[in-house]
């Protein structure tokens, strides 16, 4: 099921790419709001979120992966 794949892709990310996707795609966090939060600065909050989406493409494959997004997002 795709929802358990992206359940075991989204608990293979690292805790800080868990939280900041979490603080982006959930509570729809700015990237200057993220940094305030994890106390880093808005680059590397979106460096962090890039890495994260790019492991979560890489378990899952793009397709599954963009689907589900398009899914969870609407």
């Amino acid at each position: 099921m795709l929802g358990r794949r992206l359940v075991r892709a989204y608990n293979s990310l690292t805790y800080n790419q868990r939280v900041s996707v979490y603080l982006r795609y959930v509570r729809s966090l700015s990237y200057k709001e993220i940094a305030a939060v994890m106390e880093m600065n808005p680059q590397s909050a979106m460096n962090l979120v890039s890495r994260a989406l790019k492991s979560l493409r890489s378990e899952m494959g793009a397709t599954p992966f963009l689907i589900y997004l398009c899914m969870l997002l609407s």
